[in-house]
């Protein structure tokens, strides 16, 4: 009988402001309710990208350490490198190559000159990036990465890619490979 009285009458004497206030915070807790669901969403998706780009560098340190032909390695990187960065090409540029004004460097940024690309919000620059393939001194030449679209990019990703390259120019050193490469991986 309560809720007949109360749904025929508007306010059963308290104010109408109470009820406002009760349905904005039954609805503000609706909403964050769901921002939490999709941040968790995200955060678990980017977790399990960043675990796969582990699994990248272990395969790629297991090939080299292995003493895999160097051609396997660097082919092997070209692959793992295209599905870690979602890439449209992964090359091997030598001197005199055209290669990109973009840097990787060390720590995973990507770098014209002072300027740090924002990857998380823009993917990797559309001309793409190159990264000196440098071990003990010796320089084999760069290896450069182009997109396959403007998807962000995750930091974690790009310190894989930074190791997967750094990886390959150590077995490359190792090997003391002498070919010259091609134009492309």
């Amino acid at each position: 009988m309560f809720a007949v009285d109360y749904v025929g009458r508007s306010s059963s004497g308290s104010p109408l402001w109470v009820e406002v206030v009760a349905v904005a915070l039954v609805a503000a807790f609706v909403g964050y309710l769901f921002a939490r669901l999709v941040v968790v969403r995200l955060v678990r998706r980017i977790r399990r990208g960043d675990v796969e780009s582990a699994a990248v560098v272990s395969e790629i340190v297991t090939s080299a350490v292995a003493g895999d032909d160097p051609d396997v390695v660097v082919m092997r990187a070209a692959y793992e490198l295209r599905r870690l960065l979602d890439l449209a090409d992964c090359r091997w540029a030598w001197l005199g190559d055209p290669i990109p004004a973009a840097g990787l460097e060390d720590d995973g940024t990507v770098r014209f000159g002072a300027f740090r690309w924002p990857t998380e919000q823009e993917g990797l620059p559309p001309r793409g990036v190159q990264r000196r393939l440098v071990a003990n001194g010796r320089t084999f030449g760069w290896i450069v990465l182009v997109p396959a679209g403007a998807d962000p990019v995750s930091d974690a990703r790009l310190r894989s890619a930074v190791t997967t390259i750094d990886v390959l120019a150590l077995c490359l050193d190792q090997h003391r490979h002498p070919a010259v490469p091609g134009p492309s991986v």
